[in-house]
């Protein structure tokens, strides 16, 4: 398979997209109802998770509303308005199930070029850089400032990691050039509450992969009940460990290791793209659009473990942008291709589901044969509201 491999297949991003876990939706029409958090106008919303507030003013900035994309408030969206400067300013926190920052970020640029208010925007022409986010040491946080062609005169993007959350600044302008809208992003970052566990990886930017992804086939495994909770503890075992790995690894990564940087397959496309953690050949990970939907592809550490061969085993799981569910769509004896991997999306056949713990619950997994129950994942930047 050639890098270009995504340019060159728009049917397999459709499929992907529309065709997914039977009744779920990977994306929401732009159309579709988000609640909003009723809150006076003068009162400050703290976010019940984390120390983020969403206060009633930042500045000039009036808050305009706080957008609920999942009822826990794993998912939330505030938008601001300065009326003097024409400018929308969004802030956004979720839990994704891959919170590597790099992966997000470059998404979070993908949909600014993929918008039609922007006009013609050349991503490989704009302003990017890191910086220190609240409570963090090190410039974990990247950012971009970009100068459209369309209705704004500038546009601006921020992300940084804390643990399992991630904080994403979207801001856009009819009255600021590119040189004042930095200065504000920086100055609003700077604003923002002290998180905990802020990454303490050095930031960097996703570069095209350099060797190409394997087109061979994988035979699936059948998986019965016992294999089931086994792929079930397996995944909440190996994810917890290296969350707290990381956490505790001043370079954010698990056993003194450098830290792990994916690579992208391919440019980038509006639909979703894949990634490799260090040009790996046993792993990839799919993000569609923008806000932490995805399906990953890696060894099983367990099954392998239980057949012999650790780096056979592959599992293919499903996260949504909440955060809250994670499920274990298929089992092979070696890395399935792309095709088989969103054909297992596409059969909406769950052999586990993982509920992913908030504050002091405890996990739980369940063994099915079924459809996906996991909840649509809306969300998505709005600054098109305002004309």
């Amino acid at each position: 398979m050639s890098p270009n491999f995504l340019m060159k297949t728009p049917s397999r991003i459709a499929a992907i997209i529309f065709c997914v876990l039977a009744n779920v939706a990977i994306l929401t029409p732009a159309s579709a109802q988000v609640p909003e958090i009723e809150i006076a106008n003068d009162k400050d919303w703290q976010h019940d998770w984390t120390p983020m507030v969403f206060p009633a003013q930042i500045d000039s900035f009036q808050r305009q509303s706080i957008s609920q994309f999942e009822e826990r408030d794993t998912n939330i969206a505030s938008q601001y308005y300065d009326e003097e400067s024409k400018t929308i300013l969004s802030i956004y926190i979720y839990r994704p199930g891959n919170p590597n920052s790099a992966i997000w970020f470059d998404r979070a640029l993908m949909s600014i070029g993929a918008r039609d208010i922007y006009g013609d925007v050349d991503l490989e022409e704009i302003k990017v850089g890191s910086f220190v986010p609240n409570g963090g040491t090190v410039e974990s946080g990247q950012y971009a400032v970009i100068k459209p062609s369309g209705r704004f005169r500038s546009t601006a993007v921020s992300l940084y990691q804390a643990g399992e959350w991630l904080v994403k600044l979207r801001i856009s302008s009819r009255e600021l050039s590119v040189g004042p809208m930095e200065t504000l992003l920086k100055s609003i970052n700077g604003a923002l509450p002290a998180l905990e566990n802020i990454s303490r990886t050095p930031a960097y930017f996703v570069k095209l992969c350099e060797t190409p992804m394997s087109t061979k086939s994988a035979a699936e495994i059948e998986a019965d009940s016992g294999m089931s909770v086994a792929l079930g503890l397996s995944f909440v075992t190996g994810n917890e460990t290296e969350v707290q790995d990381q956490l505790a690894d001043p370079n954010g990564a698990p056993n003194g290791q450098s830290p792990r940087q994916y690579c992208r397959v391919g440019e980038r496309e509006p639909s979703f793209n894949v990634y490799r953690p260090d040009e790996t050949a046993n792993q990839y990970y799919v993000a569609t659009g923008d806000s932490g939907f995805g399906v990953m592809v890696a060894p099983d550490p367990l099954l392998g473990l239980l057949t012999g061969d650790e780096a056979k085993v592959h599992r293919i799981t499903v996260s949504t942008s909440s955060g809250l569910i994670t499920q274990i769509l298929g089992v092979f004896d070696a890395i399935p291709n792309l095709d088989q991997t969103i054909q297992a999306v596409n059969n909406g056949r769950v052999i586990a589901t993982i509920n992913r713990t908030l504050g002091d619950e405890g996990q739980s997994i369940s063994v099915s044969s079924g459809t996906s129950t996991a909840e649509s994942d809306a969300s998505s930047e709005s600054e098109s509201s305002d004309d």
